[in-house]
Formats: structure tokens, C-alpha cells, sequence
């Protein structure tokens, strides 16, 4: 996770169906570090590590979106389409 002196991070801890950020109450604590672990979180933007020996990795990109993605076309949205597909 990304610190930055307002509530801004580099995750979502909620999407809208149309794949736009959505606060949740869960949202906060974890950002504050109220609350710690490992969270299933529906999209991390700016910062990747990824396992590129994976097969899986050769379906993550922006480009084309993946099968049946009908949302919004918006590079960190598609690309987290992307990896949820994946």
C-alpha cells in the first residue's frame, strides 16, 4: 500500500458495478493501518508485483480487454478486469 497525507492510497477497497471506485467502511481502517492482514481488494493501481514466469501473466494487459468486459474503458479499470480474469 502507497501512504500519501490524505485518504488517497493505491487501492479500492470497493467498485460500482461500472467498475468505478466505490468508498467502502472498510476503506479507512485499512489505510490508517487500523486494521492489518492480507485483504482481497478489487483493484490495485500504480504498483505491480508480478510473477511473469506464470502462464496466467500472459493475460494480464490493458489491451484487449478480457472476454466479456463490458465496462468503462479506462486503463486501470481494464487492467483490473485483466487480473481478476486472470
Amino acid at each position: 500500500m502507497l501512504d500519501s497525507r490524505a485518504a488517497y492510497s493505491n487501492f479500492w477497497c470497493g467498485i460500482t458495478a461500472q467498475g468505478y471506485y466505490r468508498r467502502t467502511p472498510a476503506y479507512l481502517p485499512i489505510r490508517r493501518r487500523e486494521r492489518r492482514g492480507c485483504f482481497a481488494v478489487p483493484m490495485v493501481h500504480s504498483t505491480f508485483l508480478l510473477d511473469l514466469r506464470r502462464e496466467r501473466s500472459r493475460s494480464l494487459a490493458f489491451h484487449p480487454p478480457p472476454p466479456g468486459y463490458s465496462g468503462a474503458f479506462d486503463d486501470i479499470i481494464v487492467f483490473a478486469a485483466a487480473c481478476r480474469h486472470a
